[in-house]
């Protein structure tokens, strides 16, 4: 009998040799393909998150329609894109989302092509991204349930992307060992490129028609205003471009929600009542902050002025109940001022408060008492409940004699204050 070369015995022990098992080992045509099919649903979502966005979401968190009154109790996309969440290292989380689900479409398509081990190198690679991914998308979600107060619609979309890709790759992970070593039918790159290319005529096509469609005058709008702010007149009259904000109903018995504790600037008999609603931790709050300023001086001799803080979230319950310590002291501006400078979404620390009334004078005793007993927590929860039932549910809002004003500018609440005046 002849011997065997060293090769051909190299070659008769390597064969024999059980198969290692490797996980992510192998492509699996259904699952590598619904994870890229879903990475390139993502690249569309946030490519059309980035559309409204640049739009000021016109057409409502969708994108397809003005917001309706129950869309905008339910989203604001804007407030939660625009706050301090809304970025990560600076940069907006809509443009790291599209790079994102553009890295997980090639490592799709990086996978499809892959041979030998360069298939479980790249599973592995989109397997970390997408856990990564997941992590991140919860704490968003968790983000806009307990520190902003307010949700965006594409970005739940987003969000539940993620979810289902993540249980796609558990079931691949747990599954993996029953299939390692057994490739699947032959591969086709039929599908990948069908679903990029459809990915790029939608994209070009919603990219196309918001870029022709002309920006939408507030809900309100009258045919002179929308033609004002198609053709960006300069000097328009403030009668034609401030509205009433009809997605709420007027509030007529807005007397009932008031309450002796609530701060107030201007004299009781006022015929004209304003009324805003914020919390010190919402950033639009913070942007309507110095309006509100401007129009209290502007006005405090004839109007009477209500400042109601309507909590979004737990952890702004001690800073309230601070302003209500402030405000017994006469010092509630002073205290909003500093609580809005140094605004935090998720709620300043109580200590920083406490050191806070420290620096503005107040009687930090006081403040520590009020905490402990929370004679203004159950007035403040009250408050909230009822102001609730009325349908009001985002901050900032503004009333001027029971009616919510739209556009919260100077300009615009001076003309409903004088109007209500008139």
């Amino acid at each position: 009998m002849a011997r065997k070369t060293r090769n051909e015995r190299k070659g008769a022990k390597s064969s024999s040799a059980p198969a290692t098992s490797t996980l992510l080992s192998t492509y699996r045509p259904f699952i590598d393909q619904a994870l890229f099919a879903l990475a390139i649903i993502g690249v569309i979502v946030t490519v059309h998150l980035m559309i409204q966005q640049s739009r000021g979401f016109d057409q409502g968190c969708w994108g397809f329609n003005p917001p309706s009154a129950e869309e905008a109790a339910t989203f604001n996309c804007e407030a939660v894109v625009t706050s301090d969440a809304g970025k990560l290292f600076g940069i907006s989380n809509v443009y790291w989302g599209m790079i994102f689900y553009g890295l997980l479409s090639v490592f799709g398509f990086l996978v499809a092509r892959a041979k030998g081990a360069d298939v479980s190198k790249f599973k592995k690679l989109r397997a970390g991204m997408i856990g990564l991914g997941f992590l991140y998308s919860g704490y968003l979600v968790y983000i806009q349930a307990t520190s902003i107060g307010e949700y965006c619609a594409l970005c739940l979309t987003s969000a539940a992307i993620m979810a289902i890709m993540f249980a796609i790759m558990l079931y691949d992970v747990f599954t993996s060992s029953s299939v390692a070593g057994k490739e699947g039918p032959a591969r086709s790159m039929q599908l990948y490129k069908i679903l990029a290319g459809v990915a790029v005529v939608l994209i070009g096509a919603d990219l196309l028609y918001f870029n022709n469609l002309e920006v939408e005058a507030p809900p309100a709008a009258t045919a002179a205003t929308a033609t004002a702010a198609a053709t960006g007149a300069a000097g328009a009259d403030p009668a034609d471009v401030c509205q009433i904000d009809t997605r709420m109903p007027k509030m007529d018995d807005y007397r009932s929600i008031l309450s002796s504790f609530d701060p107030v600037v201007g004299p009781e008999d006022a015929a004209v009542t304003v009324v805003e609603f914020f919390d010190p931790n919402c950033p639009s709050c913070q942007r309507t902050h110095p309006v509100m300023k401007e129009v209290i001086t502007k006005y405090q001799d004839r109007v009477r002025f209500h400042m109601i803080p309507f909590p979004l979230r737990e952890s702004s319950l001690p800073q309230i109940e601070a302003l209500y310590v402030a405000k017994e002291q006469e010092k509630f501006f002073e205290m909003l001022d500093a609580q809005m400078a140094m605004q935090e979404t998720r709620g300043l620390p109580v200590e920083q408060v406490r050191e806070l009334a420290g620096i503005l004078g107040l009687d930090v005793a006081l403040l520590n008492n009020r905490w402990r007993s929370q004679l203004y927590r159950r007035v403040i929860l009250e408050q909230r409940e009822k102001i609730s039932a009325t349908g009001m549910s985002s901050v900032p809002s503004v009333l001027v004699n029971g009616e919510y004003v739209l556009q919260k500018t100077t300009e615009c609440i001076s003309q409903f204050i004088d109007s209500a005046a008139s």
